[in-house]
């Protein structure tokens, strides 16, 4: 039993040693959709549950859950939707432990969905501002990929900075190598065709003669069925790539603040020092 007690203290005390490295606290809050368009009102519950769900992915990330932020958010009378403001973030993450506050809004542009957040140090009140682009809002969930990535490597720095993703819809690369395919087909089977056709003509008696037009005639079958697949493929792929050009690739882009920070000091009963502190 004594043994027992000294393994069981041995193991407090190596733990107590031997700690997991402290994780980065940060709080997903709401998004705001600042545009005119309805349906972009489902962004504001579906942005923050992919974000947080992409950055509890990270080893280094430990995301506040959504019930402690619904119970401080209550508590302090805010709104979880539109929450940007800079002093509040600092009071908000104080009273969530929080690291950083993640907050943003929705908005939409000449055909163009974009997403920007808001990245609040809670400490310094320095916050970096994060833009990710898409022409199609079918392209959320990439969305969510690239943003995320870019929040992992200011926060962490396990990641490397992303500026697009590449999005193509149509398979324009399959449709050029049927277009190659069909071609290679209907020009062996044209080969055959010619042989067989110039066999017929060579040939002397009229079972040999009955084969090789058999022949020409099946190649000839063949032939032109690939070369009508191989122009529908062709047609295809033309129209494929020209589609694919409309689309816009999804982009990144950040910019720093600066937090402009008004200091007072007394010098004396007679003299008020004013400064103001610039934070990058």
């Amino acid at each position: 039993m004594f043994c027992m007690k000294k393994t069981f203290v041995l193991m407090i005390i190596l733990c107590g040693v031997f700690r997991l490295p402290a994780q980065i606290v940060v709080a997903v809050t709401g998004f705001d959709n600042q545009s005119d368009i309805l349906y972009l009102d489902s962004w504001e519950r579906n942005v923050p549950a992919l974000l947080q769900s992409e950055l509890a992915l990270s080893p280094k990330i430990t995301v506040v859950e959504r019930r402690k932020l619904d119970a401080v958010f209550n508590e302090q009378k805010l709104a979880l939707s539109g929450f940007a403001d800079t002093t509040h973030a600092q009071d908000i993450g104080k009273l969530l432990e929080a690291d950083f506050i993640i907050s943003g809004s929705i908005l939409h542009y000449a055909s163009l969905y974009r997403i920007d957040v808001d990245i609040t140090r809670v400490k310094t009140g320095e916050v970096i501002h994060e833009k990710v682009e898409a022409g199609d809002a079918d392209h959320l969930p990439q969305m969510i990929e690239l943003l995320a990535n870019n929040v992992l490597f200011h926060l962490t720095g396990e990641t490397s900075y992303r500026n697009r993703i590449s999005v193509r819809k149509y398979p324009t690369v399959w449709l050029m190598a049927a277009t190659v395919g069909f071609g290679v087909v209907s020009a062996v089977y044209h080969n055959k065709y010619l042989t067989s056709y110039d066999k017929y003509h060579q040939a002397v008696t009229p079972p040999e003669m009955d084969a090789h037009i058999n022949d020409a005639e099946t190649a000839r079958l063949v032939r032109n069925t690939a070369l009508s697949l191989g122009a529908a493929a062709l047609i295809g792929t033309i129209y494929t790539y020209l589609q694919n050009r409309k689309i816009r690739d999804i982009t990144a882009y950040e910019k720093k603040r600066i937090r402009v920070q008004p200091t007072l000091h007394f010098k004396s009963r007679e003299s008020i020092h004013f400064a103001l502190q610039f934070r990058f």
